[in-house]
């Protein structure tokens, strides 16, 4: 849930900052090599910074994957 709550609020911010169409953000380990991709779209980001949802739920929104199996990443609204 940190890990989610963490990006959530990263993505939010950069959103702020471009207000792009599409949040995208790649992490990369130490040696560069791509490990995890994770999104989400303005109109979330929209409603959130209008106040129409909570900050916490795009934690249940946002879409990761583990670039290393190319499998999505569970997020706190999948992992049932």
């Amino acid at each position: 849930m940190f890990l989610n709550f963490s990006i959530s609020k990263f993505l939010i911010s950069l959103w702020l900052l471009t207000k792009s169409k599409q949040v995208t953000v790649e992490y990369r380990e130490k040696d560069n090599t791509p490990n995890l991709l994770v999104s989400v779209n303005s109109t979330i980001c929209k409603k959130i910074y209008n106040q129409e949802l909570e900050p916490l739920a795009l934690a249940n929104m946002i879409k990761m994957v583990d670039l290393k199996t190319n499998k999505m990443v569970p997020t706190m609204g999948n992992n049932k």
